[in-house]
């Protein structure tokens, strides 16, 4: 048995497909079983998330070619906001063990097991249990509120403009001048690139507060314990943040074309208040407890 990723990713569609993808091929890999991933899309991209543990792959154009070395006994795992069900239903023609990212029902999938930690369902892996983190989420250890802050993790994304990043992080510096900003961006003067899972986790859990993206990076905080102040980058984040805010894991600020620095640190100020923010911790630990990618590895495994 083998494990098959077919994802997609660069610097215009962002990271977020790449990194959820990445992490089942840890917890996969941590179940002993071989698995290979599949990107269409930016080299660089991939590189940056994954450390070029993947291989490039035009499957969205050639997906004959794909599925021919796929087997009945192999899982295939689709991600994709472009790949036409056509190209499902080839991918995952010669197996029954198929398992499809699917945040907006984007379009009819082949019989299989449908993943959106978004959003309720049957027949598929549903609800915040089941947000997939990389392997240096799955095991977060808690720590204190402190009094004052200190440090503020700042990411918009792989695909947010580094001026409206270093814009946001002006508002922010002139709101806490005591605070160190550790900016997760390309192209921003001292921020942090290409990072592996270690060092991302790492230096989340140094901040005391953060202003990110509604995707995969939100995720990777709530299972941190850092509360942030959410912006909507784009549109496929919306069940992800509706989820944020019905279980109170932290404050949503708008979208980004309707929020401005001004109203970010605004919003930063708000989690100055230490009882906030412990409750905001606690109820997005509650949330994520980063086990996703195991619960699902674990399964297939059995099947």
């Amino acid at each position: 048995m083998r494990v098959y990723v077919f994802t997609e990713g660069g610097t215009k569609t962002g990271f977020g497909h790449i990194t959820r993808c990445y992490a089942l091929i840890q917890a996969f890999r941590e179940a002993g079983v071989e698995s290979l991933m599949y990107v269409d899309g930016d080299p660089e991209c991939a590189a940056a998330v994954c450390g070029g543990d993947c291989a490039m792959s035009g499957w969205h154009d050639n997906p004959q070619e794909a599925a021919s070395f796929i087997t009945a006994d192999d899982i295939v795992i689709i991600d994709s906001y472009q790949a036409p069900a056509e190209v499902y239903s080839i991918l995952t023609s010669n197996t029954l063990k198929r398992l499809f990212f699917d945040d907006f029902s984007r379009i009819a999938y082949p019989h299989g097991y449908i993943i959106n930690p978004a959003a309720d369902g049957i027949d598929g892996f549903y609800g915040m249990q089941h947000a997939i983190l990389r392997k240096a989420f799955w095991n977060t250890a808690e720590k204190d509120v402190p009094a004052n802050i200190s440090r503020i993790f700042v990411t918009l994304g792989g695909s947010a403009a580094g001026e409206l990043v270093e814009s946001f992080c002006k508002a922010l510096r002139e709101a806490f001048p005591d605070a160190e900003l550790c900016v997760l961006a390309k192209g921003v003067a001292g921020g942090y690139y290409g990072l592996s899972d270690v060092e991302t986790a790492k230096l989340m859990q140094s901040c005391d507060i953060a202003v990110s993206a509604g995707g995969q990076t939100m995720l990777e905080l709530a299972a941190c314990g850092v509360p942030a102040v959410i912006v909507k980058t784009e549109q496929n984040q919306t069940s992800n943040i509706r989820r944020f805010v019905e279980k109170n894991m932290g404050f949503y600020a708008g979208e980004i074309s309707e929020v401005s620095p001004e109203l970010i640190a605004e919003a930063a100020i708000k989690l100055t208040s230490v009882p906030r923010r412990a409750e905001y911790i606690r109820n997005s630990r509650i949330a994520v407890d980063g086990q996703g990618a195991r619960r699902i590895a674990q399964f297939f495994t059995r099947m």
